[in-house]
């Protein structure tokens, strides 16, 4: 919070172990964008009753990096979380252009693709692609 504090950053985003979503509010005040990475109900419920704007939700399918965060959830448990969670809800973990469409249909805001997008050769272009899946399910 300190960076986004002294660059005038838009926000954070912060892990589901770290602050809550409302003492970073005091922090940060009512303009400034608060995330939350959850994973489970749970998390995904305690971040909206504190007051983040958005949560990231995985990992949704297997990816290396996300070991440690446990199980996949799998797009069943992934639909039944964003069903109950008012604030958007980004999906994370494994993430790829040939499951943008399924994700979205499942309720999720957007997603969060890390490894799709930086490890390959064109990252603009690969950010691009994923910029113009979304909108073409969402009609913009």
């Amino acid at each position: 919070m300190d960076v986004c504090l002294s660059v005038g950053a838009d926000g954070v985003h912060l892990r589901s172990d770290s602050l809550s979503p409302s003492v970073a509010r005091r922090i940060l005040g009512p303009e400034r964008l608060i995330g939350i990475s959850c994973h489970s109900l749970e998390d995904a419920l305690f971040a909206e009753e504190k007051g983040a704007d958005f949560i990231t939700l995985g990992p949704l399918y297997f990816t290396p990096s996300k070991q440690k965060m446990g199980e996949p959830l799998g797009l069943n448990v992934f639909k039944s979380i964003v069903e109950k969670i008012k604030i958007p809800v980004f999906a994370l973990g494994g993430i790829n252009l040939n499951r943008v469409e399924e994700i979205l249909r499942a309720g999720a805001s957007g997603v969060a693709g890390i490894s799709a997008v930086l490890n390959v050769p064109g990252v603009c272009e690969a950010a691009q692609e994923f910029l113009a899946r979304i909108r073409r399910m969402k009609g913009k």
